[in-house]
């Protein structure tokens, strides 16, 4: 028995420090951070803004130029810090499909609106209007490359005043019924 005891313990401890230390790996809020605060009180969308500064009543966050925003921590359901701002795909792709997509369509446009009896023929017609629409989709797709960013938002453990239990299950071992057995289970909160 002590054996065994000696041989479970290191993985015991062990467990119990892993959870630990990953509780405790979280984001943190710094001044200048970019943070997304949800306060159903105060506004029915989420608040995006920089933190300008941090006390133990609450958050001021700035908003614009010069508006700055006081919130209790009290108030705060959800708070969140941004890890980052990037180009989803389909913003980076946006200058070849769009190209193309407008292209076409200026083309079914010209090739419907024009005739055989015009002046330069309905292909002129169909040409000329798929390669303006080609290039309008050019300058907009870049536009849409370049401009079009968004978040990736980390929500921040004890940040909030929330009071529901804690939904993570937990990992827990501990000594059998039976002599030199081990009990490895699960608990959550409901």
């Amino acid at each position: 028995m002590r054996r065994s005891t000696l041989l479970v313990s290191p993985l015991i401890l062990t467990v119990c420090v892993v959870q630990s230390l990953a509780a405790q790996g979280g984001p943190t809020l710094q001044r200048q951070a970019r943070v997304r605060v949800t306060t159903p009180s105060i506004s029915k969308t989420p608040l995006v803004g920089i933190v300008d500064s941090v006390d133990a009543g609450g958050l001021v966050l700035r908003t614009g130029r010069v508006a700055s925003t006081t919130i209790p921590f009290s108030r705060v359901t959800r708070l969140e810090v941004s890890r980052g701002r990037k180009r989803p795909m389909w913003s980076k792709t946006a200058p070849l499909w769009l190209t193309g997509a407008a292209g076409g369509v200026g083309a079914i446009i010209g090739y419907a609106t024009s005739s055989d009896e015009d002046f330069f023929g309905r292909d002129f017609g169909t040409v000329l209007l798929g390669g303006l629409g080609s290039v309008l989709g050019l300058v907009v797709g870049t536009g849409m490359a370049i401009g079009v960013k968004t978040d990736t938002w980390e929500t921040v453990p004890g940040g909030v005043a929330d009071s529901r239990p804690l939904t993570t299950p937990s990992r827990y071992l501990a000594p059998g019924r039976a002599t030199r057995s081990l009990t490895v289970g699960l608990h959550a909160a409901f």
